[in-house]
């Protein structure tokens, strides 16, 4: 079976740093990378700082800084949420919607080493959550 590998140019909609402004509940966000490290702080402060950022790498950063602040049940609610948002993204972008198609007999995944929670690590070892995520989403639009 292929892969689809993160940093594919093809593929890059699924990623969440791709330029998709996405929609959540009243806000715009840059990234889906912005909407998720938002949603993890309750005080606007924090979450404003987040969306301030001008990449999903500064975002992502800056959301490093706080987690102090983040709500005490985030580890609880983090994979529900950033599903909701990436059904979100697949929703409201037809290029989304496309690369996901076109993927349709493929595993998804990401393989860089940083995150074995949520990637896929060079030597295969890792969870791959966020592309489960896709592939299962993927299921709505093939």
């Amino acid at each position: 079976m292929e892969i689809v590998r993160f940093y594919d140019p093809e593929y890059y909609p699924l990623n969440p740093y791709s330029a998709h402004i996405l929609e959540w509940g009243w806000v715009l966000y840059p990234t889906l990378e912005h909407a998720y490290h938002t949603l993890r702080y309750p005080q606007k402060k924090h979450q404003d700082m987040i969306l301030a950022a001008t990449s999903p790498k500064q975002a992502r950063d800056i959301s490093q800084t706080l987690k102090k602040y983040q709500y005490e049940d985030w580890s609880k609610n983090n994979f529900d949420i950033m599903k909701q948002l990436m059904q979100a993204k697949a929703e409201q972008h037809t290029e989304v919607q496309e690369t996901l198609k076109k993927s349709r007999n493929m595993n998804i995944l990401k393989d860089i080493p940083e995150d074995s929670l949520w990637w896929i690590w060079h030597d295969g070892k890792g969870e791959n959550i966020m592309w489960k995520m896709w592939e299962e989403i993927r299921e709505e639009y093939i």
